[in-house]
């Protein structure tokens, strides 16, 4: 985790948290006398200025400053598409308020350094999360955990399809692994479930021809309670 902190997107998407909270402390307006928030004019209530602190807009940008900055670490340490996409969207919205804030200022009234400062930290920080990459392992497993999350909800199917993608991954990279022959026995163990004989015997004969050798005393055990299970489902199925 300590050589990905350094890349240079988790450090850009930090900086741009970072000058994302500070330029919500800096003025947004530049007003001698401007009136923030609601408030009393001739006895009537009426809203003032909504830009920076003192009218409330900046604290959008405080609450995603702080929030950018959590989901960069969350990266750093998991390397997730969801911390990503999120700090992409709160990159996006630190750019934007600040824009759209700017927008309303009234006529005779400047816009404050604190705007342009937001700004530039919503865009380093949509910067970083588009430079980010995501760490392979971590999609793997993610995939293999949805795989059995399916499986265990009876949608058989869509389990077999994401379980399909994992064994292909692991044929393409590895070729008959230890990974791959056991992730080919689950997958068969889903193909005896829908009851398709002929897809459950091809992949486990081809686990069992060439996986053998690299298989331990227990996942030959593992093996064989699969293959085992298997041919019973396919029984009871009439398969």
């Amino acid at each position: 985790m300590s050589a990905l902190i350094r890349t240079p997107a988790v450090l850009i998407a930090a900086a741009g948290s970072v000058v994302l909270g500070a330029g919500s402390l800096l003025p947004w307006v530049d007003a001698e006398g401007a009136v923030f928030g609601r408030h009393t004019a001739d006895g009537v209530d009426a809203l003032g200025l909504r830009q920076g602190l003192a009218g409330g807009d900046a604290w959008v940008t405080v609450v995603l400053a702080c929030l950018s900055l959590l989901l960069t670490g969350l990266f750093a340490w998991r390397r997730g598409a969801r911390a990503r996409l999120l700090l992409a969207v709160s990159g996006t919205v630190g750019l934007l308020w600040p824009i759209a804030s700017a927008s309303s200022i009234p006529d005779g009234v400047g816009v404050g350094v604190g705007v342009w400062v937001t700004g530039a930290g919503g865009l380093l920080v949509l910067a970083g999360s588009a430079m980010l990459r995501i760490d392979p392992d971590t999609r793997y497993d993610a995939r293999l955990a949805r795989a059995h999350r399916l499986w265990e909800r009876g949608r058989l199917p869509d389990a077999i399809a994401e379980q399909q993608r994992v064994v292909a991954q692991d044929l393409r990279e590895n070729g008959w692994s230890r990974e791959a022959g056991l992730n080919g026995m689950i997958l068969a163990s889903m193909y005896a479930e829908a009851g398709d004989r002929p897809r459950c015997l091809e992949i486990m004969n081809d686990v069992v021809a060439r996986c053998t050798p690299v298989f331990t005393d227990e996942d030959k055990a593992m093996v064989d309670q699969l293959w085992v299970e298997s041919h019973q489902q396919l029984a009871d199925r009439g398969a």
